[in-house]
């Protein structure tokens, strides 16, 4: 995705914003994460149980403007903005684990530590708040 297409996204689609990352999340085991830009400069980050909505944690960060959202948010991913994709129009979901089972517990006790410890990694360059839905 390049600057100009990102900015099309967020101001012509009929949510106002685009969801740039959905994938198993790195470091909770049995979780998606999905990260959302949205027009007024906001990110959302979802991390949720594997096959489930509005069941883990949200993070809530405004930006001070495009360029800054996009620093953090390539730092937060590790890729770059040409790396990204709109994953709402491709239809991006992760495969499922083999062994989600086996793994999602521990997904879930790291996540519940996380929050109760406030270590939850957030993105720089703004200031996020956390929703535990957990």
């Amino acid at each position: 995705m390049f600057l100009e297409e990102l900015i099309q996204k967020l101001q012509f689609s009929p949510a106002h914003a685009v969801v740039v990352d959905r994938s198993l999340s790195p470091i909770y085991p049995g979780f998606v994460r999905s990260v959302e830009l949205c027009e007024d400069n906001t990110a959302r980050i979802s991390i949720e149980p594997y096959g489930f909505d509005d069941a883990g944690v949200d993070l809530v960060g405004k930006y001070a403007d495009l360029q800054r959202l996009v620093v953090g948010i390539e730092g937060y991913l590790g890729r770059q903005l040409e790396d990204w994709s709109d994953c709402d129009l491709i239809a991006v979901y992760p495969s499922r684990p083999e062994n989600l089972e086996s793994i999602i517990q521990g997904g879930y006790a790291a996540l519940a530590k996380a929050v109760a410890n406030q270590s939850v990694p957030f993105p720089t360059g703004a200031v996020f708040s956390m929703r535990s839905h957990l």
